[in-house]
């Protein structure tokens, strides 16, 4: 189905070279396809990263392009090159808490920690709150660990902990309160989580919240090992 519907976004493509919003459906698309069939189709990626290229000679401005462009690149590994494009996406729209986001995920693949976590703490200044920024609790788990190992520990501690009081159920916000999002919903925490609780809570020498992860991961992986 795809394969076909593939297709037939190529002809409507062709007909309508200077489309802007079907050449943004059609690089989606593309990039379904990688994600999806990358064995049979290896190439799709490259695919939309043409189709985004030509997109943005015909809007060079648009943020819309200039992001899906970055994510066509980065499924190709360009690191060099994605940096670029989010820059300037970023140039054009300092304030928008979406672009400060992306150069985050893309620093933290790239291996530049504390890049992304000054990424992800212009995107959250922007909007107010990490909940806002970030769409599942899974990427605000990898924030709260990136500061743990790379940046602010206390900063650190204080996001898994918003992370596990979504999970059991000690909420702070509404979206987990109210189950409004079913990637917080269905989230399971790590245990690369609840070691760098322990370790961390351990190291500060607060006793009881050490003891109440120690507790709590057990409820979640029964073979867990604590950390030395």
């Amino acid at each position: 189905i795809v394969t076909f519907l593939l297709g037939e976004m190529e002809k409507t493509v062709r007909l309508h070279p200077k489309n802007i919003r079907i050449a943004l459906e059609y690089g989606e698309a593309l990039l379904f396809q990688y994600e999806h069939l990358r064995d049979v189709h290896p190439d799709a990626a490259v695919q939309a990263e043409r189709v985004y290229e030509q997109a943005r000679a015909l809007s060079p401005r648009r943020q819309q392009v200039l992001l899906l462009h970055a994510s066509a690149v980065m499924e190709i590994s360009d690191f060099q090159r994605v940096s670029r494009i989010l820059k300037e996406a970023r140039a054009l729209s300092p304030s928008l808490p979406i672009i400060h986001r992306l150069l985050g995920e893309f620093f933290e693949k790239a291996g530049l920690y504390e890049d992304a976590i000054a990424s992800f703490e212009a995107a959250i200044r922007l909007v107010g709150t990490p909940e806002q920024v970030f769409s599942s609790l899974d990427e605000w788990q990898r924030f709260g660990l990136l500061h743990i190992e790379h940046g602010n520990p206390l900063r650190g501690a204080w996001a898994l902990d918003q992370v596990m009081s979504c999970t059991t159920g000690r909420v702070t916000w509404r979206e987990c309160a109210e189950g409004t999002s079913p990637n917080f919903a269905t989230f399971r925490p790590s245990r690369k989580a609840f070691a760098a609780l322990i370790l961390y809570y351990n190291k500060t020498g607060e006793a009881s919240r050490r003891d109440f992860y120690r507790g709590l991961v057990k409820e979640y992986y029964a073979d867990f090992v604590e950390p030395k």
